[in-house]
């Protein structure tokens, strides 16, 4: 079970800290090696090259068609909800 979580939470880790970051620089034109300069977070070429493919599958198979819009409700509280984008 440790080794579950510790995996989760370096997913989590990566996620926040790096994978938005990489995504974008990638949609700028960057390559792997300029995006890890770029990047406050240390993460290998190989894993920002793996990140590049999985986001190139993602985009082929229509899952980015979607993204997060922040709502909040009359009390003030955050919500994120899954909407399609509206260029698509």
């Amino acid at each position: 079970m440790a080794d579950t979580f510790g995996k989760a939470l370096g997913n989590f880790t990566f996620d926040v800290a790096a994978r938005g970051g990489i995504r974008h620089l990638y949609d700028l034109g960057l390559s792997p090696e300029e995006i890890s300069r770029q990047l406050d977070y240390p993460v290998s070429i190989a894993r920002i090259e793996e990140e590049i493919e999985s986001y190139k599958k993602e985009k082929e198979s229509g899952e980015s068609d979607y993204e997060y819009v922040r709502e909040t409700s009359a009390f003030g509280s955050a919500s994120f909800i899954r909407v399609r984008k509206k260029n698509v």
